[in-house]
């Protein structure tokens, strides 16, 4: 495996940066890989742990040196690591290399810390936004047009039945419809960080707790971030259960609560991006569907066809959609 490979590279290039010193004996931990990044514990004997990140591909543009930016311009945010040190492309590893503050915390229960969510991105979302990152001053319209080209080769490929194609015909022209007066209701939005795409592993849970992987953040509305944790795509697939509007309430509370904010329009943000954020998230598991399933892919194995299945069932898209559209 690649990851194993590299780690006499990197403990080289650890022993021999003069921005690390080593009092103890120093050990390299794999952790985990994603496809974009592998992961080690650095441990010294003398000192705590950190958090090693690497870019899989010997390129540039990794996005760790979005990540540095952020998480040095959010030090005092009690919520995100600290960051250390960056290194891009360094001779002899030619990987982009990042080492963070390494937080042992449990990973994230939806049914029970969904309100420590809405106070971690409160306190990201208050921070402010000077700094420079990419811009997304359009959500909906971006969604919308990601979800149309998502679709343009897997619907009239004939992998799919009949009746999905009458679902994403229909919400795509619902979505096309009520553009306009869905984007009002973003008027005159400060931007915030936005983290980006998230999985519940992104999250240590501990007193209060943690946000990791800001390598895809960017400046937006603060309802982009929030959508994607309220979606019902999100609390079925990883905790099997429905937040009541009591429960989603209580987390705009504590959200505004965390901002210093006595009331805010979040809550129309945040339903009226709800039916675009889950147009593209349907039609990009309908395009990865599509891209396993023709002649020639490679298919899926068991587990991941039945996931991408409950997904991409009738019923259950029209469930999440239903209280929006």
């Amino acid at each position: 495996m690649l990851h194993r490979t590299l780690m006499p590279e990197i403990k080289n290039y650890l022993m021999d940066h003069e921005a690390f010193s080593f009092s103890g004996t120093m050990e390299l931990v794999y952790l985990k890989a994603s496809d974009d990044f592998y992961y080690y514990l650095l441990k010294d004997l003398a000192s705590q742990p950190y958090l090693l990140k690497v870019s899989a591909k010997a390129a540039s543009n990794s996005g760790l040196a979005t990540e540095y930016q952020v998480l040095r311009y959010l030090e005092k945010c009690p919520h995100t690591p600290n960051a250390y040190h960056l290194d891009l492309i360094p001779p002899g590893l030619e990987r982009d290399i990042l080492l963070l503050e390494y937080i042992r915390g449990q990973e994230l229960n939806y049914t029970t810390d969904y309100l420590k969510v809405a106070e971690i991105f409160g306190s990201i979302h208050s921070a402010g936004a000077d700094l420079q990152l990419p811009k997304l001053k359009d959500p909906l319209g971006a969604s919308l047009r990601r979800g149309k080209d998502n679709l343009k080769d897997a619907l009239p490929s004939g992998v799919f039945r009949m009746d999905h194609l009458y679902f994403f015909d229909g919400l795509s022209e619902w979505a096309e419809d009520n553009l306009r007066r869905k984007q009002r209701v973003f008027a005159d939005i400060e931007p915030v960080i936005c983290h980006g795409p998230m999985e519940m592993t992104d999250f240590a849970i501990d007193s209060h707790g943690y946000l990791y992987e800001w390598h895809a953040a960017y400046l937006g509305d603060a309802a982009i971030d929030i959508t994607r944790f309220l979606a019902r795509t999100t609390s079925l697939m990883e905790a099997d259960v429905i937040l009541r509007a009591i429960d989603r309430e209580d987390f705009y509370y504590r959200w505004e609560k965390t901002m210093d904010l006595e009331r805010s329009s979040l809550r129309e943000r945040v339903e009226a991006y709800m039916p675009y954020y889950l147009f593209e998230l349907f039609s990009s598991l309908a395009k990865y569907y599509y891209d396993h399933a023709k002649p020639g892919a490679q298919g899926l194995d068991p587990y991941q066809l039945d996931k991408l299945q409950r997904y991409l069932d009738i019923e259950f898209m029209q469930s999440c959609l239903a209280e929006y559209i």
